[in-house]
């Protein structure tokens, strides 16, 4: 494993969000789907960080319609545009 120093303290909002806005770039060139970086998003930052919000609450919509009765169609996911900002 290597070790590198980050640009921000650990825990701090700011390395939070640079964390988001990573994965978010890794899913615009094709390394993760929109579904896996919700999940992941959610996973990590659950609905705390106001940037990760939208997306950990697209990933409770991706839920209802996996596990629920409502089709995609019911549901139409987009990335917050505050994301790219």
């Amino acid at each position: 494993m290597t070790n590198w120093a980050s640009p921000y303290p650990e825990g701090s909002v700011a390395g939070q969000e640079a964390a988001v806005r990573a994965l978010a770039a890794r899913m615009l060139v094709g390394e993760l789907t929109p579904r896996e970086l919700v999940f992941r998003i959610h996973q990590r930052f659950g609905h705390e960080l106001p940037l990760a919000e939208e997306l950990a609450n697209l990933d409770d919509e991706y839920d209802v319609v996996e596990y629920g009765g409502r089709t995609s169609a019911q549901s139409t996911p987009t990335l917050p545009r505050k994301l790219f900002g």
